[in-house]
């Protein structure tokens, strides 16, 4: 297990979705295997969670993000393919 997981955080650092950093804070990981096979890394956030200070701000619905950027020129863009 602690192999898989090695594996998995190597190659989510090879893809720049993680790197190494020095805080004072951390998170477990969990290994979640996925129907197809794929073993995914999963953040425990519950005791940074009791640190975080709540955001009131409702999220903007997708609708009203996509009417605004349709006149734009330039649009960047988000892999979700390592979304769990």
């Amino acid at each position: 297990m602690r192999k898989t997981l090695c594996d998995v955080l190597e190659e989510m650092k090879k893809l720049g979705i993680i790197r190494k950093c020095n805080s004072r804070y951390a998170s477990l990981v969990a290994l979640a295997k996925k129907k197809n096979g794929y073993n995914c890394a999963c953040i425990v956030y519950r005791l940074s969670n009791k640190h975080t200070v709540f955001d009131p701000l409702p999220m903007i619905p997708l609708a009203d993000v996509f009417q605004f950027i349709e006149s734009n020129r330039y649009l960047s863009k988000i892999d979700l393919s390592k979304g769990c």
